[in-house]
């Protein structure tokens, strides 16, 4: 009685020769009759003793496949985020900005206020001149302790200014006082009518507008245009 070994997919079966009580002589004929019987494909005597079968999905079985791919050939690759959403933006930018001075919301106001009465004669904008307006609150201080109007223009490099001097609150200089100034409308002198020409002047490109409020609370405020 003999063993035989059957090569199944890489794995080795114990058996008792080329069929069950071992009477079929391991021949190439005797090893395919055995291996057929036992559903197996092959057979194939080795060295007269030892018959081997292979099955038909063996190791080599694969070989032929493709190595397994990371996905779907006609995926794409991953892809940032849908480029019709736009990036996140920063805060709105029409929204004001904090930059610590208690005069910013009168600053504005006053550059807006004179810009609107502009927009009514169809002229461009003044730009708010933000670098001369800390120099033009102290020529309003210094105004209001001379107790003169105009008393320190020029000081700012300002080629023209207007002036309320000694009004009774920040809200009425940005209100009352630029209303006053362009209702003098235009014409000559300018002595009558200087304040509307310098509001309403295609010569000049920007504005500072500074204030100044004194320990008595009168305000002093100045709009500086160049």
């Amino acid at each position: 009685m003999r063993v035989f070994i059957a090569v199944l997919g890489g794995l080795a079966v114990a058996g008792w020769g080329c069929d069950d009580g071992g009477s079929v002589a391991c021949t190439p004929s005797g090893c395919v009759a055995w291996c057929s019987a036992s559903g197996l494909p092959g057979g194939v005597c080795l060295d007269g003793a030892t018959c081997s079968c292979t099955e038909g999905a063996d190791a080599d079985a694969d070989a032929d496949a493709p190595a397994e791919t990371a996905g779907d050939a006609d995926a794409t690759t991953e892809t940032p985020a849908d480029a019709d959403v736009p990036a996140e933006t920063p805060a709105d930018a029409d929204a004001p900005v904090d930059t610590g001075d208690p005069l910013e919301s009168y600053r504005q106001r006053c550059v807006d206020e004179i810009n609107r009465y502009r927009a009514t004669e169809g002229k461009a904008p003044y730009g708010r001149w933000r670098g001369a307006e800390t120099c033009t609150d102290g020529e309003a201080r210094s105004d209001s302790e001379t107790g003169t109007a105009h008393g320190a223009f020029g000081s700012c490099g300002e080629w023209a200014q207007n002036e309320c001097p000694g009004w009774g609150s920040l809200e009425d200089t940005v209100t009352g006082c630029l209303a006053m100034m362009w209702a003098e409308g235009p014409g000559e002198p300018f002595s009558e009518h200087g304040h509307y020409i310098n509001m309403s002047s295609t010569s000049y490109s920007q504005v500072s507008c500074g204030f100044y409020v004194t320990p008595s609370g009168s305000v002093w405020a100045i709009q500086n245009f160049q």
